[in-house]
């Protein structure tokens, strides 16, 4: 409301007038802004996963919340004070870089992306971040981040590459012919024994029916046995069988 006063012509005061507005729809949208902030501080202050908001242009945290705070070993004060870069590892820095240069260029990226940072404490913890860009008048400013800690789960993955690594040298260097096979039939894996001893290349034999490279006679043989294998799961018990060299040769193998 707005009033004031209606004088007479002395200038004496001989009431009010006030004129009004209907405000009603300003005020129910302001209630509901507020409400939805309330709710969007609640849902971001509680939230399971690490949340927070970055500065591209500075690479500073904006805000963030308390999971991800657990996750850098830091206050909500000192989080101000950082940027990814203090966090990241060198690997990291370069793929995060990477991106934003994509993002400049208007390149399309995937949503998801992996990075490994350390914490206060020297810890290394590998995460997932899933970003949703915000933009001003000046272009790409920022992002809102939803940050997992993944590094089970790559520790797991690493895990299971030295595994396989030490796996593929014992089957180099064995003396023994090694074939991996797949349920058609088709070669994908050999070993350097069963280069040498075929004749063929590597890159000759990955790909090739394994049919190729067995006697006519002892196709039916080979094929059954794979077959058993595949169905059953078990391992099969030894059997002669020929191999065909390139040279048109045979090898008697067990």
């Amino acid at each position: 409301m707005k009033a004031s006063f209606i004088r007479d012509k002395n200038n004496q005061p001989l009431g009010i007038i006030g004129v009004s507005r209907d405000i009603t729809e300003r005020k129910q949208a302001q209630d509901a802004l507020r409400e939805s902030e309330a709710n969007y501080r609640q849902l971001y202050d509680n939230a399971p996963s690490a949340i927070y908001q970055i500065d591209f242009r500075t690479g500073k945290f904006l805000k963030a919340n308390d999971v991800f705070c657990e996750y850098l070993g830091c206050s909500q004060k000192e989080i101000a004070s950082l940027s990814l870069y203090d966090i990241m590892t060198e690997k990291s820095q370069k793929l995060f870089l990477g991106r934003l240069n994509k993002m400049a260029l208007g390149d399309k990226i995937p949503e998801d992306m992996e990075y490994e940072i350390i914490n206060k404490n020297g810890k290394r913890i590998w995460v997932q971040l899933n970003s949703k860009n915000i933009y001003d008048s000046d272009g790409l400013a920022g992002a809102d981040v939803i940050a997992h800690d993944i590094t089970e789960r790559k520790r797991a993955e690493e895990a299971i590459r030295e595994s396989e690594e030490k796996y593929r040298t014992i089957l180099e260097d064995m003396d023994d012919v090694y074939f991996e096979v797949d349920i058609k039939g088709i070669v994908t894996f050999v070993n350097a024994s069963s280069c040498k001893m075929s004749g063929y290349s590597e890159e000759e034999l990955l790909g090739m029916p394994f049919k190729k490279i067995s006697a006519p006679d002892d196709i039916e043989k080979v094929m059954q046995y794979y077959g058993e294998i595949f169905l059953t799961g078990k391992t099969g018990k030894p059997f002669l069988w020929s191999l065909v060299k390139k040279n048109g040769n045979r090898n008697f193998l067990k």
